[in-house]
């Protein structure tokens, strides 16, 4: 249960930061450059690189609280175990271990099906966004999906 449950936390690390760092940050800079290239004046530089700095805050889910606080408390859960397990390496594994599992497991769980709902309905509202991408990478197989 607990590598099971690490693996998925894992899972959704990097799906997270591949989504921030592939599909948002890579494809901005790289409009950010095209757009600097053109430019005469240092006004349009620093209104291009504004522009650049909300669509990044944007795509990259920073403008809406309570995705923020979603997010900060899975990667919490997910520092907190990985903390925990390597507190119990080398020592004996007794019955609360199985519980301090499944409290993380639950949490996590939780926490992620709430956030995958959230983005489902921000990709539906908003469909020019390319949430739905990273719904489909945290949610790859439907195991969140189909557990509500």
């Amino acid at each position: 249960a607990a590598f099971a449950l690490l693996q998925r936390m894992l899972n959704f690390i990097q799906g997270l930061q591949y989504y921030m760092s592939y599909e948002v940050l890579e494809p901005n800079w790289r409009q950010l450059e095209k757009k600097l290239s053109q430019v005469t004046t240092i006004d349009e530089v620093l209104a291009r690189h504004t522009d650049f700095l909300d669509r990044c805050l944007k795509d990259c889910l920073l403008t809406n609280r309570e995705v923020v606080e979603l997010t900060n408390r899975l990667v919490q859960c997910c520092l907190d175990f990985a903390n925990h397990m390597q507190d119990l390496s080398g020592t004996f594994i007794g019955p609360e271990f199985l519980s301090e599992v499944r409290t993380h497991e639950s949490k996590f769980t939780q926490d992620l099906s709430a956030l995958l709902g959230i983005l489902q309905e921000m990709s539906r509202i908003e469909s020019e966004r390319s949430w739905g991408h990273m719904v489909t990478r945290l949610d790859y197989n439907s195991f969140y999906s189909t557990l509500s």
